[in-house]
């Protein structure tokens, strides 16, 4: 008798730590999800650690970017990239993501553009706009607009949330964050992000591991040419971005000019 009242009082004693730990970390069991099943949850962007460059690479101006490449490097006729044979190629782009999203709304009202254009950010995602406010306040975190090129979601998903950040969501919003932290999981397995401060702005450089196969959609390992993409984001403006994408057969230059790419002032 004395030891079956023990043990009810062990079973009780549980109960009520479990409930507890519920009340206190509602998303205790997505946190254990994540933990099992998006193995890189908690990683983050690292800080990119530039490279020397070479004192023989020139000095070359596109598109508001200002950037050094081998000796014997060309700036297109367009003056949007720089290169040099298939060695490597800089393609540069300045764009405005507050008149992006302008562009776009009227491309969508236009009656003679036979095709469908969406001006919803969260068309290819699961949940209504409603359901991804009330995650990102629950989060504490900035709400992805065209207003502010900083705030893109594909950002929030690759650096700005880690597993212990679900602990305390409830309802749908855990639904949420593990859709996001799947998202985050493939990414991962996309490509490497880093993190980059520069003279008057900061940005995300990104080193593809995989490409797409079109055909069949999947993902393929590369084994040479890696891609890097560098996206920059000026201090004095919340809509204005650069995005720079470095590709080419010499691997060894492109972190090279990477190091070398700054603000044209």
């Amino acid at each position: 008798m004395k030891k079956a009242i023990i043990a009810g009082g062990a079973v009780g004693a549980l109960l009520i730590s479990a409930l507890v730990i519920y009340i206190f970390f509602p998303g205790i069991t997505t946190y254990i999800d994540v933990k099992i099943n998006d193995p890189h949850i908690n990683d983050t962007a690292e800080e990119y650690q530039r490279t020397d460059v070479p004192e023989s690479f020139r000095t070359f101006s596109s598109r508001g970017i200002k950037l050094k490449m081998p000796e014997g490097s060309d700036k297109s006729r367009t003056g949007s990239s720089v290169s040099k044979d298939d060695e490597i190629t800089v393609l540069i782009m300045e764009n405005d993501s507050y008149q992006n999203a302008l562009n776009q709304q009227r491309l969508a009202e236009d009656p003679d553009l036979d095709i469908e254009i969406s001006t919803d950010q969260w068309e290819s995602f699961l949940y209504d706009e409603e359901t991804y406010r009330h995650f990102f306040k629950s989060m504490e975190a900035e709400y992805p607009t065209e207003y502010d090129a900083k705030s893109d979601i594909l950002w929030f998903i690759k650096d700005g949330f880690t597993a212990k950040d679900c602990l305390k969501l409830r309802g749908r919003d855990k639904k949420v964050f593990k859709e996001f932290a799947d998202v985050k999981e493939e990414s991962v397995a996309y490509e490497d992000v880093y993190r980059i401060k520069g003279d008057g702005f900061f940005g995300y450089v990104c080193r593809m591991k995989k490409s797409i196969s079109t055909k069949s959609m999947n993902y393929e390992e590369r084994d040479s040419q890696f891609q890097w993409t560098y996206t920059i984001f000026p201090d004095d403006s919340t809509t204005k971005y650069y995005f720079v994408m470095i590709s080419g057969e010499n691997d060894d230059i492109k972190p090279q000019v990477i190091s070398s790419i700054e603000l044209d002032k």
